[in-house]
């Protein structure tokens, strides 16, 4: 998986590992709060804990780009693991949108929403366009309504990831690692103050999580991942919080 391929590359930057260690605190940006409550009073998503929610259907498109069997495979694992939800992977949806025209996030989610299956479970569609024009994204953003059922449009830059990539840092590290963040984003996590950011009250704390702002990145951030690799996956915090969604999803049901 990711994990380990990443952790390889970076081992190598034995002074880097020295200085991010030296560094030792991950959380590199001011919580809304100080003030940690118990997971069991978090504010969690009605949506995630709903015990009708237990299945997800994942559209992977290939056009205008196709996602690697990996990136797909490992936002499968999160939502698995993590979430304990079955998920069911659809591939080759055509969105039908352009390969090399700057596409706008009207054009997007109109082309995801229309591939959203048909059913009554969650649906995350998954798009990778050439380039977008979307304030305050770099590499990805997510729509979402959870009115009648929870659909997503989740979209990739892929020129984004191209001009981002450096050493382990690879096109699909960068993909994987979007994908999760904005379905993180979907899933309503960081829930709670003490590691929720004061800059935009939307992103987590710790730069070791994948909820972190990535365009945001700075020394902090920098020294703090050197050890382990860019963050795929949450930090304990949002983890917690997705588990007690996950616990609060089957107290309630049959």
């Amino acid at each position: 998986m990711f994990g380990a391929s990443v952790r390889n590359g970076s081992a190598v930057l034995l002074c880097g590992w020295l200085m991010g260690s030296a560094a030792g605190c991950d959380q590199c940006e001011p919580p809304v709060s100080s003030v940690e409550l118990p997971v069991d009073q978090a504010k969690l998503s009605p949506v995630w804990s709903d015990p009708s929610h237990t299945r997800i259907s994942v559209v992977a498109t290939e056009r205008p780009y196709r996602f690697s069997s990996e990136v797909v495979d490992w936002l499968v694992y999160v939502l698995r693991e993590q979430m304990g939800l079955e998920v069911e992977v659809l591939h080759g949806g055509d969105s039908g949108l352009p390969a090399d025209e700057r596409l706008t996030t009207d054009e997007i989610i109109a082309a995801g929403l229309a591939l959203a299956p048909n059913t009554t479970n969650p649906a995350a569609v998954l798009i990778k366009v050439g380039q977008f024009t979307v304030p305050d994204a770099t590499f990805g953003f997510v729509h979402y309504e959870n009115a009648s059922r929870p659909v997503a449009v989740v979209c990739v830059s892929q020129q984004a990831t191209l001009d981002w990539q450096i050493g382990p840092i690879t096109p699909d590290v960068i993909e994987a690692m979007t994908l999760v963040h904005e379905v993180g984003h979907w899933l309503e996590v960081p829930a709670r103050d003490h590691h929720l950011s004061r800059v935009d009250h939307q992103h987590c704390t710790h730069a070791r999580c994948v909820m972190y702002k990535g365009s945001r990145v700075g020394l902090c951030a920098v020294f703090a991942n050197l050890p382990t690799g860019p963050p795929l996956g949450f930090c304990a915090d949002c983890a917690e919080e997705l588990a007690e969604t996950a616990r609060r999803r089957l107290a309630l049901g049959p």
